[in-house]
């Protein structure tokens, strides 16, 4: 059985690493550029086609490529898509004030139905400095309101820093990760070490989605708070590419964990004085709010798409954390990972999972 399962392992890598040279040579990565530019030019307004354009523009930062046209067309439908098309154009159009103003998302707000994309209409007019009174947001008000007084991205400080990490579990793997409240910076993961110190090796993520969004909604920012890590997998998604991940979760998003469930699951990693604290359960709130499968990874996204924004070399994710992935655009080779950097350090540490910490914290 295990001869099988070595297999194949074996042949799920070499279809995955073929796929993902194929995406990182420089003749390919033109093609598919010029494929997506015409994608946005075809407007059939059939729903693949919704789907895909939704996607791509964020996804392959294509605003100055052709994306006003394609704008301009489903902008003039909105009323008429279903909700979840609603909520996906929304976001991809979530931090762009050059395309979506104020004065039309209040438009859409006066008729939209949907909780989830009311929610996300607030987010993109607190985004443009507007604060209508928040209403019929359901589940989404306590989120909201944070993000209006701005304690969703409240800093911790470095004293309260280590009172948080005294509480984690040191014969379990923990990581902790550090960011910017701005996501356009470049944060960081280090293994917490037995010994309650971090490790020097330090490597460079970004924890910026595509999208910009805050992290409560689907295919937002990575929140900041804890995770349980499931352990390390594999991606058959080719702009994700071949490298090891690691798999982590939201509390409540898998039944089957008896102990990462509930608001008194969550609170026991928290200091008492710090319960509460908005920054701290942001992934708390994630959770709440069905956001799933949040994984550390790298990319094989052509990064000249983002030549021209603060974290270049590094592609945003849809939600995800994302390694610093350079790959040889001739030979198709990686050439640097911080993605596979830290899964060695992980392998040879040799203790069980335990939980991944995201804060916020001044970066130099």
């Amino acid at each position: 059985m295990r001869y099988f399962l070595i297999i194949g392992s074996l042949l799920w890598s070499t279809s995955v690493w073929s796929q993902s040279l194929k995406r990182t040579l420089n003749a390919n990565r033109e093609a598919f550029r010029e494929e997506m530019l015409q994608e946005l030019k075809a407007t059939d307004f059939s729903d693949p086609w919704i789907n895909k354009v939704l996607w791509a523009i964020p996804a392959f930062n294509l605003y100055e490529r052709g994306a006003e046209e394609t704008f301009r067309a489903l902008i003039g439908k909105y009323k008429t898509l279903e909700a979840q098309r609603r909520y996906h154009f929304l976001l991809a159009f979530y931090d762009r004030s050059d395309f979506l103003t104020g004065e039309q998302l209040s438009q859409m707000l006066d008729t939209e139905i949907d909780v989830k994309c009311r929610a996300l209409i607030y987010a993109c007019l607190f985004q443009r400095s507007l604060c209508p009174k928040i209403r019929d947001v359901g589940p989404y008000e306590k989120v909201l309101n944070t993000l209006v007084n701005e304690t969703y991205y409240d800093r911790l400080q470095n004293n309260d820093i280590f009172k948080v990490l005294r509480l984690l579990n040191r014969e379990q793997l923990n990581l902790v990760a550090f960011v910017d409240p701005d996501r356009n910076q470049i944060g960081s993961i280090q293994v917490l070490q037995k010994d309650g110190r971090l490790s020097e090796n330090v490597y460079p993520f970004l924890f910026r989605a595509a999208s910009n969004a805050p992290s409560c909604f689907t295919n937002g920012n990575t929140p900041t708070g804890f995770f349980k890590i499931r352990g390390t997998g594999n991606s058959d998604n080719p702009f994700i590419g071949p490298s090891t991940t690691i798999e982590t979760y939201l509390i409540g998003e898998y039944p089957d964990d008896p102990d990462w469930q509930t608001i008194k699951d969550y609170d026991r990693l928290v200091p008492e004085h710090l319960r509460g604290n908005e920054m701290l359960y942001q992934a708390f709130y994630a959770g709440q709010l069905q956001r799933s499968e949040i994984i550390i990874h790298g990319s094989t996204i052509d990064p000249t798409f983002f030549r021209n924004t603060d974290f270049y070399p590094f592609t945003p994710s849809l939600g995800c954390m994302t390694a610093k992935e350079i790959w040889d655009p001739e030979a198709g080779n990686l050439l640097v990972s911080s993605q596979l950097d830290l899964i060695k350090a992980t392998e040879v540490d040799g203790r069980p999972w335990g939980f991944l910490l995201i804060v916020n914290k001044e970066l130099n």
